[in-house]
């Protein structure tokens, strides 16, 4: 299971690894155990990075 704060790096590793699949699958599974406002805050972090 991905954790929010783990989410910067789990995204990382899924675009070195050209893994698109695991990369939409983690983020299916975060999105569905996850408040909204968890996982924004990385992502956000990250696209501006």
């Amino acid at each position: 299971m991905i954790k929010p704060d783990t989410l910067p790096q789990f995204l990382r590793n899924k675009v070195e690894e050209n893994d698109a699949f695991g990369l939409v699958e983690g983020l299916c599974q975060l999105l569905r155990n996850s408040p909204t406002e968890k996982f924004l805050q990385p992502c956000i972090c990250l696209s501006l990075s």
